[in-house]
């Protein structure tokens, strides 16, 4: 028998080919797999979820300019007559604002309505005439009534303004004014007091305006800020407070509180300094962090003897090492009236808010010894926000201390 045998082509298997076309079949199938389930989520995301939120564009003019911002709303400290009222401070408006006085401490004021943030301001100066304000401050209010100086650093910012009569001069203001109010302050100019000029920033989005969805949330309602700090009640403790030197140790700095009462054998009614001593005198608080310090109580040394502290400034510091005075007007250290008796407290309301952890008392004048008994009010949180604060890191880094003296003012994490 015959056996007729098929025979077949020879074929070389190459296992190398095979690894190759799985790989691509991989890679494709994971590509398609990938594609529909981005493309499903980023339908998801924006059919069912939520939308990416819009920046807003807080650099629009709030309404000066075009008159969305009425008559009433515009006040100044006074007008040179019937034709230079404030409502005519508007940029390119044929006219101007001149107040009736040519002296510092005018005013121009414009009411928003709402809590505002102002990023910018444009100013011209007379469209008829040869006069125009040179330089300026700014001042903002919550309430109309208490105004604070713009300062982005550690002193009050002026501007610079106008050099002729119709160019538009522009500032951005870093950081933002967050206030229904705000006043300019003329301080220099050419012949005479004349403004125009136009803020830009954005409404608050709980306001009603039509610019509301380009606005920024509202702030929450500041709490009262006149609140007790704790020396009489002994919140700040012993350890926090310090001075210049005392008497002996029952006239030590921590007896310095208000309507401390004079104990024999514990205390002499009072912080009392050592005598010889009284030039460089101080009395000093530590906070333990940031505090916005509103108003001032002194008495003088309780007990059977009459000491008491009749004039005082004061001072106030970011770190406990540099220290500033505290001024009212112009670049002069504001000089407090003390006490004329023992135990009749006297009260000071501080025109412009301190905002430091460490403040000081300096006495200038006194009966007989330096003795006092204090309290200070104000509120240890408010709306003071990073940039504010990063402003104050700014200026001290500006000033070099960390290489000068080898020290970390701050330190960020």
């Amino acid at each position: 028998m015959h056996v007729i045998a098929k025979t077949f082509p020879h074929h070389h298997f190459h296992p190398e080919i095979y690894i190759f076309l799985w790989l691509v079949h991989s890679f494709i199938i994971f590509t398609f797999l990938f594609l529909f389930f981005f493309l499903l989520f980023c339908f998801t995301c924006t059919s069912v979820g939520f939308s990416a939120p819009q920046i807003p564009d807080c650099k629009r003019p709030l309404g000066l300019e075009k008159g969305r911002i009425l008559n009433g709303s515009i006040t100044a400290s006074s007008q040179e007559n019937e034709n230079a009222g404030p409502e005519n401070a508007r940029l390119n408006f044929k006219g101007a604002w001149s107040p009736l006085d040519i002296e510092q401490n005018q005013w121009l004021q414009v009411d928003f309505g709402a809590e505002t943030r102002v990023t910018g301001i444009s100013t011209q100066g007379h469209y008829n005439f040869d006069t125009w304000v040179e330089s300026y401050t700014l001042r903002y209010s919550d309430d109309g009534s208490n105004f604070e100086h713009y300062q982005p650093e550690l002193y009050t910012k002026t501007f610079s303004g106008n050099k002729d009569r119709n160019s538009v001069v522009s500032h951005e203001l870093v950081p933002p004014i967050q206030a229904p109010y705000i006043r300019v302050i003329p301080e220099s100019w050419h012949y005479y007091i004349a403004l125009r000029l136009e803020f830009y920033g954005c409404l608050a989005s709980s306001s009603s305006s039509t610019e509301n969805e380009l606005g920024f949330p509202s702030p929450t309602p500041q709490p009262y800020c006149e609140k007790d700090l704790g020396m009489q009640s002994y919140a700040i403790p012993d350890s926090s407070v310090t001075a210049s030197s005392m008497l002996w140790a029952f006239a030590k700095a921590g007896n310095g509180r208000l309507h401390l009462i004079s104990t024999p054998g514990e205390n002499d009614g009072g912080w009392i300094a050592e005598p010889n001593k009284e030039e460089n005198s101080w009395f000093q608080v530590d906070f333990g962090h940031w505090t916005k310090v509103t108003a001032i109580s002194t008495q003088g040394r309780q007990g059977f003897f009459f000491n008491w502290v009749t004039k005082y400034g004061v001072s106030y510091s970011y770190d406990g090492i540099f220290f500033m005075d505290y001024k009212e007007n112009g670049e002069v250290a504001k000089i407090f009236d003390g006490n004329t008796d023992q135990n009749t407290v006297v009260n000071h309301k501080l025109k412009h808010p301190i905002i430091a952890r460490y403040i000081r008392i300096i006495p200038i004048d006194y009966h007989n010894l330096i003795s006092l008994r204090t309290e200070f009010y104000g509120c240890r949180s408010g709306k003071y926000s990073s940039r504010w604060l990063q402003s104050k890191i700014y200026v001290y880094r500006s000033m070099n201390l960390q290489s000068v003296f080898g020290f970390h003012l701050f330190r960020q994490e």
